[in-house]
């Protein structure tokens, strides 16, 4: 398998797993997820509105990962540069949020995302250094998980 495709492939692996990630029933408002009827968000009060305060902003990140895989295999610096935006975004976001728990779980994300963004700029460099982008994703994904649990708590 040459760099690019083992690139695409684990591109392609990583979006499903954040997409599915956001799918899991837990709602993060604006996460792309649809609540089943079984699922809730926060009881608390103070959680549930810095969730529904970052929605927007888990809206964009969503479709600027969405837009980064699209153009990865072909443009993987163009795929950074996405990335790079959205990273110092989530990050600008993350400050201004009041609850700490969620303001931390947010940082958390913003800083696996700068994850992602190195590992893109290795791969931009070097192709064969795809695992970088595994590790970052993985990162990512439990990073998500855990500001998914945190809103449902």
């Amino acid at each position: 398998m040459t760099g690019r495709r083992a690139f695409v492939g684990v591109i392609g692996v990583t979006a499903s797993a954040v997409l599915l990630a956001g799918c899991s029933g837990v709602a993060i408002p604006g996460l792309g997820s649809s609540p089943t009827p079984t699922a809730s968000v926060s009881a608390n009060p103070q959680v549930k509105a810095a969730c529904a305060a970052i929605s927007t902003e888990l809206q964009g990140a969503y479709s600027d990962l969405q837009t980064a895989i699209s153009v990865a295999a072909t443009n993987p610096a163009k795929a950074q540069k996405i990335m790079e935006k959205r990273q110092k975004s989530l990050a600008k976001v993350a400050k201004k949020l009041d609850n700490a728990q969620v303001r931390a779980q947010l940082e958390k994300l913003a800083a696996s995302v700068q994850s992602l963004v190195d590992s893109l700029g290795e791969v931009v460099k070097d192709p064969t250094k795809v695992g970088t982008v595994t590790s970052a994703a993985g990162g990512l994904l439990q990073d998500v998980s855990s500001l998914q649990a945190l809103c449902a708590s």
